[in-house]
């Protein structure tokens, strides 16, 4: 082969140059690839596997703030860490799982037996509410003794941040306020009262705080969660002075119970309303469970005679009454139908016959009153 000439021996040069600088980037994409399905393929298959089987951190509803009309916060929501457990993970392993609930049981300080009966059941259930930073690193200690690796530790422990409900005045306009129960998740149920009343606008939803690769932050997450708050008519100042005052007076004259209600006359806005026996919110198990009731809306109370003055007023102003007509008492007693086989009697204190609608009210008789007012 004859010698190249120096110009063609320059641009051969110049070409497996080229060709070297172009070879490189290509070899580098061929080493990764390498790399990459075989050499780590196990690693970033146990970290796809992970991603997809994952369970995301959720962010139960936090239920809004109830307020009265001063702005005070008469029940507000707070999060608490809880640690589920997934016994699903074992697989039959019978023995870790013993060991599993040995070693968290000695660390949560719970009967190792009564976890392992949990995990038996093979569903998920919570194994600690209202966990502390040291106590999610102890189990995590664990897990790792158990040879649970990192990249698949949340299948077998999660967290969630569950809503706790606090009731920061406790017995103030307790009825009012009313009771939460919980669900899986939290005191999210509204059962009584505002608390109930208003549970659709105050529940808020469950967030997921993982939504693919993508994470949602702390606070957009709760914002997300959190529901509408609500506010009162009730006043705190005649809130507190009326319980104080009908507490006094039924233990003054040794009622059973009694109710008391302040309306704003203008408006007819409820700035108080109590009821008694009543409870702390925050501990209502302390009293009996008749405490709870609202007697104000849920017991029907006879007014007596106070209320024949509005029956009167009613009759006269639509023109169905003179109050010199008269009216058949009955010998003071008669029965009306109340239902298909259900009568009620109603009485006087004393026997009236025909009588003019003024003596039938002088006399405060029950039985004209009850025909009157059916018109």
């Amino acid at each position: 082969m004859p010698s190249l000439k120096p110009a063609e021996s320059t641009h051969l040069r110049r070409i497996v140059l080229m060709a070297v600088l172009f070879a490189i980037p290509f070899a580098l994409i061929l080493a990764r690839y390498y790399y990459l399905q075989i050499v780590a393929h196990e690693f970033y298959a146990q970290k796809s596997q992970f991603l997809h089987s994952r369970k995301a951190t959720k962010i139960t509803q936090l239920r809004g703030t109830i307020y009265s009309s001063m702005g005070t916060p008469l029940a507000s929501s707070r999060y608490r860490e809880s640690v589920y457990l997934a016994p699903s993970f074992f697989k039959g392993d019978d023995r870790t799982m013993r060991r599993a609930a040995l070693l968290f049981g000695r660390t949560l300080g719970i009967n190792p037996q009564t976890l392992q009966t949990k995990m038996e059941k093979n569903r998920d259930f919570v194994l600690k509410r209202n966990i502390d930073d040291e106590k999610i690193t102890n189990l995590r200690d664990i897990c790792m003794e158990l040879d649970v690796k990192a990249a698949i530790l949340p299948k077998l422990l999660y967290q969630i941040k569950e809503a706790r409900r606090d009731y920061p005045q406790g017995e103030l306009a307790a009825h009012v306020v009313g009771l939460t129960q919980r669900d899986a998740h939290g005191d999210n149920i509204g059962l009584s009262g505002a608390e109930a009343t208003y549970n659709a606008d105050i529940a808020g939803q469950m967030v997921d705080m993982d939504e693919g690769e993508e994470r949602l932050t702390p606070e957009e997450a709760q914002q997300k969660a959190a529901g509408n708050d609500v506010h009162l008519t009730i006043h705190d100042a005649i809130q507190e002075y009326t319980q104080s005052a009908l507490k006094s007076q039924v233990e003054k004259f040794q009622a059973k119970s009694g109710v008391c209600v302040v309306m704003e006359v203008g408006t007819g806005a409820i700035l108080a309303m109590a009821s008694y026996p009543d409870f702390d919110l925050n501990n209502p198990t302390a009293s009996p469970k008749t405490s709870q009731a609202n007697r104000c809306l849920m017991y029907a109370i006879s007014p007596g005679s106070v209320m024949k003055v509005f029956t009167s007023a009613a009759l006269l102003e639509n023109g169905k009454l003179n109050p010199n007509e008269t009216v058949d008492c009955h010998g003071g007693s008669i029965s009306f139908q109340v239902g298909r086989n259900e009568t009620r009697k109603i009485k006087d204190s004393h026997e009236l016959g025909v009588v003019t609608v003024m003596k039938a009210f002088a006399e405060s008789s029950n039985v004209a009153y009850t025909i009157l007012g059916q018109r």
